[in-house]
């Protein structure tokens, strides 16, 4: 199979897992969309809403011709992006939390779970939470093609974007 049609492929099927996540996620999916959402709640708890955002922007690289192109590791830091959102996400709920469902979805599901509780027994919750967060930043650098540079000028951009709307009133 040619690189041409493996891309096309993937662009496709990121496009379906990305519209019938959000369409899951807004209720308007039937019986499979509610089993879709409720699995992404199990596996991602607070972050599953990411799954369809994160399909739906890598649909969107692999479909742009002139942009870097999209490698392991682009994979590897959306997957460090995933899981460190997720640890992050079951910090929340405490050492003490039960590890079942209602309450796993509310943090940051079993993957969350799989991933934090290890670290705090190792690191204690503060470094755990500090290493997840840079764990974080290295997953959107290497997932997005981005750096401090972009991050900078983006943060300028929307500093300037709220002055003017504060000028604005």
């Amino acid at each position: 199979m040619s690189p041409e049609t493996r891309r096309g492929i993937a662009i496709v099927a990121l496009f379906a897992i990305g519209t019938v996540g959000a369409l899951a996620f807004a209720g308007v999916a039937g019986r499979a969309g509610t089993a879709i959402a409720d699995a992404f709640r199990a596996l991602f708890g607070l972050g599953a809403f990411l799954v369809p955002v994160i399909a739906l922007v890598v649909a969107a690289m692999l479909l742009r011709e002139e942009g870097p192109a999209f490698t392991g590791a682009n994979v590897f830091g959306i997957a460090l992006l995933a899981t460190s959102v997720t640890g992050l996400l079951h910090l929340r709920l405490g050492p003490d939390a039960p590890i079942a469902l209602p309450t796993i979805a509310g943090g940051g599901g079993y993957l969350g779970l799989v991933l934090a509780v290890p670290m705090v027994a190792l690191f204690g919750p503060i470094a755990t939470a500090i290493l997840l967060g840079c764990g974080t930043i290295i997953g959107i650098f290497l997932g997005f093609h981005l750096s401090f540079n972009h991050l900078r000028r983006g943060i300028r951009a929307i500093i300037a974007w709220v002055r003017s709307i504060r000028l604005a009133i």
